[in-house]
């Protein structure tokens, strides 16, 4: 089974200075540029690519600096690179793009997932010229990275120019401004193999957004008293043999990625029997005593992205209320929001025929995922299970835009505040609050999520009282481009409120 798996989540989050950019020019295998730069990110492509890791461990040390391996020590970055490699397995290097001689970007396919990434490398412009950012992020193929779509005055007109240009299936926008969805749009087909047009009210599979979600149940139960942000796993689950690294880690270090629980983001379950038979309660008890019994991948406190945390906090939610995770978001966030057609599953089903499909691969190459191919296991609902309509997950946005300016909802403004506060100051993951990025200006708050057959992508600019949703029924390299949509539709708007 495929999991949610955001690359960017795998990677310590580090702001790059925009630049200048060059044209972009074909990689030959011969091509890297005589600069320094050019010669960092050949030599790491190469340690990428080495079977003996200790090639990239050496890379580590001779180009990071002191100060960047006491952010991040190395046996945490050469446990981030493990899981990064496993998952994108082989680079098929396609371009670069030379913006000086310190700053590079190159772009590569992975061949593993069929996706495109951007690495951009910059190294310290004096002695000793060391790594000093480094960013892969998924990506447009070279020839959309660069695509404008700025032609457009309504949503219409920009899902209709979106889909005649990537080749995605369909598309769904939303803008929000302060509590109100301004306007929404979709267009594009459910499925490739049919002509049935996507509608308004249609589901579309979120991944990893659904995190929020469970984030902000968490913080329900925490107002009302059944919970606390710092209750400890061994306080929570007491009775539940788990091994003792495990007893200290706290509920808010589960949702911001710091309890050390092993990622299981990859495809593999060949460690956890298939317990599809039973009531998704059943499943996560046994799933969280399996993950509380295995070694820890890193120490508490540090940052590595976990689906298998969040099921441990979800399960605790349950534990605490004797309450399935699914009826507690439900009662909790689903209802009072008036999402009503939101559910645990794929949109589409032997029951549900008429939604929309999703596609694995990148456009043009498309496949349209059959309606039992891909089971979703209930026990892995809080990191990454729910569907919903644009709409729906625009009212959510509302929600949590209201409590960032400091109005009480369902939740007080306090608590949503708390929802988007990293727990950590400096060092990677620390822009990860629970189920929220939170970029370094604190301008945009963010998540996206895909389980490799829809994207979706979700932003708050509490600056602007605006909020951009984006979601389509692929992966691959769509997803990328329906990120960059979103940070344009919030200019673009930006630039509307200030002209009127």
């Amino acid at each position: 089974m495929r999991r949610t798996m955001p690359i960017w989540a795998l990677l310590a989050l580090c702001a790059v200075a925009s630049a200048q950019t060059e044209s972009m020019r074909s990689f030959e295998p011969s091509g890297w540029p005589d600069t320094r730069v050019g010669g960092i990110a050949r030599r790491f492509v190469e340690a990428f690519h080495a079977e003996d890791e200790e090639v990239m461990r050496r890379f580590i040390l001779e180009y990071r600096d002191e100060e960047s391996l006491q952010r991040m020590p190395l046996e945490a970055r050469m446990a981030q690179f493990r899981q990064i490699r496993e998952q994108i397995g082989a680079l098929e290097l396609a371009a670069l793009r030379e913006t000086s001689e310190h700053d590079l970007e190159v772009f590569a396919r992975s061949q593993k997932l069929g996706m495109w990434l951007r690495m951009r490398f910059q190294v310290q412009e004096s002695p000793p010229h060391k790594l000093a950012h480094f960013t892969m992020k998924p990506s447009p193929p070279p020839e959309l990275a660069e695509k404008e779509f700025d032609d457009w005055e309504t949503l219409g007109q920009l899902v209709d120019q979106v889909l005649r240009e990537s080749g995605m299936p369909a598309i769904a926008l939303a803008v929000v401004e302060g509590d109100q969805v301004v306007e929404h749009a979709v267009a594009g087909v459910r499925s490739i193999d049919a002509a049935d047009p996507v509608r308004a009210e249609d589901l579309f599979h979120i991944g990893s957004v659904t995190k929020s979600f469970t984030g902000t149940l968490i913080a329900a139960l925490v107002e009302s008293g059944t919970l606390r942000w710092d209750i400890a796993i061994g306080e929570a689950l007491a009775g539940v043999d788990m091994r003792p690294e495990y007893q200290d880690a706290t509920l808010e270090q589960l949702l911001q990625h710091r309890a050390g629980v092993r990622p299981y983001t990859d495809d593999r379950i060949d460690e956890f029997p298939d317990t599809l038979d039973r009531p998704p309660s059943e499943q996560r008890e046994l799933f969280v005593k399996q993950v509380l019994s295995q070694e820890p991948v890193g120490a508490t406190g540090e940052y590595l992205y976990s689906n298998a945390g969040y099921v441990v906090a979800a399960y605790i939610a349950e534990h605490a209320t004797g309450r399935s995770y699914e009826e507690l978001v439900r009662s909790t966030i689903l209802e009072p929001l008036e999402m009503r057609a939101a559910l645990f599953d794929w949109p589409a089903s032997s029951e549900r025929p008429d939604q929309p499909r999703g596609h694995y691969g990148s456009p043009p190459e498309l496949r349209v995922q059959g309606l039992e191919e891909y089971a979703w296991h209930a026990y892995m609902n809080p990191p990454g299970g729910l569907s919903c309509s644009v709409e729906e997950l625009s009212r959510y946005a509302a929600l949590h835009l209201r409590g960032l300016r400091g109005e009480d909802g369902i939740l007080r403004a306090e608590t949503i505040r708390r929802l988007h506060t990293p727990m950590s100051q400096a060092g990677p993951g620390d822009g990860y609050a629970s189920g929220w990025v939170i970029e370094e200006t604190g301008v945009k708050h963010w998540h996206n999520g895909s389980a490799g057959t829809f994207f979706s992508a979700l932003a708050l600019y509490p600056q602007d009282e605006i909020a951009v949703v984006a979601l389509t029924n692929c992966a691959g390299s769509a997803g990328p481009m329906l990120e960059t949509l979103v940070d344009r539709i919030h200019a673009a708007w930006v630039q509307r409120a200030a002209a009127r």
